[in-house]
């Protein structure tokens, strides 16, 4: 294969490749988010209602955790499939 052949067999760019694969993760755990989303709403709202700040607290710091969890799996998720 000459020098020109192999510069085309990547035909998209990492941002590219990375960028779908983290739509995809997006798309195939929407429902995961949701479930996490509302339950960590209702923990807030119970916290609300039971005039119990620490857990209300505590769930404002479980949205954070979650948000940097889900964040983390779909970065190794997006960079394994990338790299690859």
């Amino acid at each position: 294969m000459n020098e020109a052949g192999k510069e085309n067999v990547e035909a998209f760019s990492i941002d590219e490749k990375m960028s779908f694969f983290k739509k995809k993760w997006l798309k195939e755990h929407i429902a995961a988010m949701c479930l996490a989303g509302i339950l960590i709403l209702s923990v807030l709202v119970a916290g609300i209602l039971l005039k119990k700040p620490l857990i209300a607290s505590g769930a404002l710091i479980m949205l954070v955790i979650a948000h940097a969890i889900r964040n983390n799996a779909m970065m190794a998720y997006a960079e394994k499939n990338t790299f690859e």
